[in-house]
């Protein structure tokens, strides 16, 4: 199927058994073509020195008067991949003299600011280096960096979708992404449609290795909007790629966040009685919001992913 600003979709097997098994093998080739470079920004410290209204004990004779010299610049921000902005050197001092002269130093250049190109945030990328829970997404070939406070989560976004009837698209920008279509409906409740993104996946092209993340915390928040107004649910994948933990998410037509316990992340989040709760330390491999199928009429849905952080 066609897909939005090149960001690729897939198409998965039948049963909620099959988009565990599919996705494990099969996101690891998701993603978009091309690359787009952020910018980096520096500002300046702060300006001359104040005076120094100190006068000579002699007239006319040299007194430790004269300004100080302007303060270090301040760094502005992070610096290229995941260094800190340094402070600019202090100014200089003024001259001594009888009657103390303002300092003439100028503030010093404040370290740059610096977005760091995606291809540099795999593997050792220190959370300091990414805005806290807020995706960062080249929004050409659909590769995210997320930082969730604990953790630095990395690998591309993919869609996908199950069932006859059932269509997706979705589109990336540089700092979310969002999926709209039509879940087909289906009287065994075997149609779906859904997106997210591999948590531990290298960026060697369109088929990077995807591996795992241990998730520990005691609860995550999601932040995410919902103005199709469908049923969303949350999704952790296992490393075994063969079972989730999910959480129904608070109908919301407008950006909103849900902190969710992560012992309330379930196996079976439609029959909490039989399923088993999530355990802080489990390894998954990537995060999904997914929109289930009804029996009789079809779905319409449109959603988008904005953040996610951990506590």
């Amino acid at each position: 199927m066609k897909s939005s600003r090149k960001c690729r979709s897939l198409n998965l097997g039948s049963g909620r058994l099959g988009i565990a098994l599919t996705l494990a093998s099969t996101l690891v080739s998701a993603g978009c073509a091309g690359k787009a470079t952020l910018r980096s920004t520096s500002a300046d410290g702060g300006g001359s020195g104040p005076a120094d209204d100190e006068t000579g004990v002699t007239a006319g004779s040299p007194s430790p008067g004269g300004g100080g010299g302007g303060v270090a610049g301040a760094g502005a921000g992070p610096g290229a991949g995941d260094e800190l902005g340094r402070g600019g050197a202090a100014g200089l001092a003024g001259a001594s003299s009888g009657a103390g002269d303002a300092g003439s130093g100028a503030g010093g250049t404040g370290g740059g600011v610096a977005v760091p190109d995606s291809a540099s945030l795999v593997g050792d990328l220190s959370s300091e280096a990414l805005p806290i829970g807020t995706p960062v997404i080249d929004p050409d070939n659909g590769y995210a960096s997320l930082s969730t406070g604990t953790v630095v989560m990395s690998g591309f976004v993919s869609s996908y979708e199950g069932g006859s009837g059932s269509t997706i698209s979705l589109t990336c920008t540089a700092s979310s992404f969002c999926a709209s279509g039509t879940v087909g409906a289906s009287s065994t409740y075997s149609s779906w449609a859904g997106a997210g993104f591999s948590v531990n996946q290298a960026k060697s092209g369109a088929s990077g290795t995807t591996g795992t993340l241990a998730l520990v915390g005691s609860d995550l928040t999601v932040s995410y909007s919902n103005p199709g107004a469908s049923q969303l649910e949350l999704q952790l994948y296992a490393a075994d790629g063969a079972s989730f933990w999910c959480y129904y998410l608070p109908a919301s037509t407008t950006a909103t966040s849900k902190t969710i316990p992560l012992a309330s992340m379930n196996t079976a989040c439609w029959d909490e009685e039989t399923g088993q709760a999530f355990a802080s330390g489990t390894a998954i491999t990537s995060v999904q919001l997914m929109v289930p199928g009804a029996a009789s009429t079809p779905t319409p849905f449109n959603f988008c992913f904005l953040g996610l952080t951990v506590q």
